[in-house]
């Protein structure tokens, strides 16, 4: 009795090893393996020549990152001394004008049009 193909056991064999009973492939599908191995290969080629490893690590592209850096903490600085002047400037303008009680605005209306809040 045969036992079902799905029960076979998977043996590893050399690439150029074929089965006796196997057969042989048709030339339409050593070309379409032929044609993906091509077409891998030019991908791998693209990839490398698009996205070098040496750009990575090359002095160039650090020197600009660095620049990129440098402008990123002046920038920095600049927002960060801005805050501070408003901030002394809120200050400053809180010294001059006291701060109202908080019914002032009420207070306010009530003395200059004390007919409607009767």
């Amino acid at each position: 009795m045969k036992k079902a193909m799905h029960a076979k056991p998977f043996r590893l064999r050399a690439p150029g090893h074929k089965a006796r009973h196997a057969r042989p492939e048709s030339p339409r599908t050593r070309v379409v393996r032929a044609v993906s191995l091509c077409l891998a290969c030019i991908c791998l080629l693209v990839t490398a020549t698009v996205y070098p490893a040496s750009a990575a690590t090359g002095s160039s592209s650090m020197s600009s990152l660095q620049n990129k850096l440098n402008k990123l903490s002046q920038s920095i600085k600049l927002h960060e001394q801005e805050l501070n002047n408003a901030k002394k400037k809120e200050a400053a303008a809180k010294a001059l004008a006291p701060a109202a009680a908080p019914d002032g605005i009420a207070q306010l209306c009530r003395s200059l049009w004390p007919e409607i809040f009767r």
